[in-house]
């Protein structure tokens, strides 16, 4: 018992020590539920800074404007020969509308594999695919060929299997 007694009080003065550094923490900070970085931020004096004129300065002081700087978009096509185009924007009509002559087949198809890009200019959308492989499939072909590695081949899919 005498123990005891001993250990007692020993662990009440802990409890009691305990209690009095929350209530400590409690009152500076608000509670542990209050708790946030912006009561541990300290106030900082800030001075307002001098003002500085320009004859003390003397030529150090530069105003810095920073103008942003368009980026050139270069056009591949101009200056090419737009002969070529404006037949094959012909052609594309005439192969959507109806069937093209064997020889006015061979020369759209020999423009295409001489030149894959005029398939981009010769105003064919994925609304109008489904005219041209009614009319000339073998055209339509070639030209879904030439366009697999463009960003427009997906329409173009989408507008074949809708058929």
């Amino acid at each position: 018992l005498l123990i005891s007694g001993v250990f007692g009080d020993a662990e009440e003065e802990a409890v009691d020590k305990w209690s009095r550094r929350r209530r400590s923490f409690e009152e500076r900070v608000g509670g542990v539920g209050s708790i946030g970085l912006v009561e541990f931020e300290p106030e900082w004096m800030r001075p307002v800074p001098p003002v500085v004129r320009a004859e003390e300065v003397g030529e150090e002081l530069e105003w810095v404007h920073v103008v942003p700087q368009p980026q050139v978009i270069w056009d591949s096509t101009s200056g090419l020969d737009e002969s070529r185009g404006v037949e094959m924007k012909e052609l594309m009509l005439k192969a959507l509308k109806s069937p093209l002559q064997p020889a006015q087949q061979q020369l759209m198809l020999a423009e295409l594999e001489r030149d894959a890009a005029l398939v981009h200019r010769c105003d064919l959308t994925p609304a109008r695919l489904p005219e041209l492989v009614e009319n000339n499939p073998e055209v339509a072909i070639e030209v879904l060929l030439k366009l697999v590695g463009s960003e427009q081949i997906e329409e173009f899919f989408e507008a074949l299997v809708d058929m």
